[in-house]
């Protein structure tokens, strides 16, 4: 049985939102562009699955919906965009697909994004499970309750994946080790979910946005040192961790906002469609930048970027609709 379950608007928008710096973050950007957005644009979409999470199905079928929404099109668009790089750049279409398939970090780990959310949403599926018989006996803030167990248990998985980047150094197939990081996002998501009506006041608090949105921005780009969370370079998990919790309330506020804006409707179609954009994206600035230095013109860090994810953002919205409209299955749909 397919359980579906309604779209939330303002979350579309993040997506929408978030998909873009993905794009951006794909066009070697500047530094300060870097400094900027690593610490929210990978882990909010984590945060978004948290908030999104169901939990109204047995293992099988919660793994089988899994296998629909992700792996399908991991597998389908992955292997196309391997294809349509190997041609590009020329590179060993054997040792490509074989890289593809291990999914092991920075080695030929073509979207990579999918496999690491396919397993952390296996680890948080297993955290849900572990802690929700734990408090039923309990009549007065056994949600509390969980929750509390439910932040703890994927804080100590957190600690454990850091700790392999930065002391142990294993790398493990389908990207374990930073699953085991990203999977404290999707309980913070999920966790927000559960108090939303009393944390959206916070949220909607334009003062409490404000104060968040400075202090991100002075450890994010005056304090942090550059930081790469898909090559696991992260000089201080701390101040990662700190600026990425700083991001979700200006995060929140503006997408609520848009979501009641006119142009709400082009974000969430972006957010709709994030593994397609994921996974071509990439090959627009490929295109791109090939015929820049054919023409001897050197891509600036600064322009040229922003330029490439406007245009990927626009050229890839026909056939993301066709491919929505005839052959969902590929995407997830």
């Amino acid at each position: 049985m397919v359980i579906k379950t309604k779209r939330v608007e303002w979350i579309d928008v993040m997506k929408g939102i978030l998909i873009l710096f993905v794009i951006l973050s794909h066009t070697y950007p500047a530094v300060i562009y870097r400094l900027f957005f690593t610490p929210f644009f990978l882990t909010m979409f984590f945060w978004a699955s948290g908030y999104t999470f169901s939990l109204k199905s047995d293992f099988k079928t919660f793994l089988c919906g899994k296998g629909r929404r992700l792996i399908i099109p991991f597998f389908v668009l992955g292997s196309i965009r391997v294809l349509i790089t190997c041609v590009l750049s020329g590179q060993a279409i054997g040792e490509s697909f074989g890289q593809f398939s291990l999914q092991i970090n920075c080695k030929g780990d073509e979207m990579w994004f999918v496999s690491c959310l396919f397993v952390s949403s296996i680890l948080f599926y297993g955290i849900i499970k572990m802690t929700s018989g734990r408090y039923e006996k309990l009549q007065q803030k056994s949600q509390v309750v969980q929750m509390i167990m439910i932040l703890a248990i994927s804080g100590i998985l957190m600690i454990v994946g850091f700790f392999d980047m930065k002391a142990v150094g294993i790398k493990f197939a389908w990207e374990l080790e930073l699953a085991c990081v990203m999977v404290f996002y999707m309980a913070l998501g999920f966790c927000y979910k559960k108090e939303e009506i009393r944390l959206s006041r916070l949220i909607r608090n334009e003062k409490f946005v404000a104060v968040s949105s400075i202090l991100y921005l002075i450890i994010a780009c005056g304090i942090q040192k550059k930081s790469d969370i898909h090559a696991e370079q992260i000089p201080s998990p701390f101040l990662f961790v700190l600026t990425s919790l700083l991001a979700i309330a200006p995060l929140i506020w503006i997408s609520e906002t848009i979501a009641q804006k006119r142009i709400k409707k082009y974000f969430i179609f972006l957010g709709q469609n994030t593994i397609f954009y994921y996974a071509f994206a990439g090959i627009v600035r490929i295109v791109l930048y090939g015929v820049l230095n054919k023409v001897g013109v050197t891509p600036d860090p600064y322009i040229v970027p922003m330029i490439c994810t406007g245009l990927a953002a626009v050229l890839l919205v026909v056939p993301a609709k066709l491919t929505r409209n005839y052959i969902p299955w590929a995407i997830g749909g």
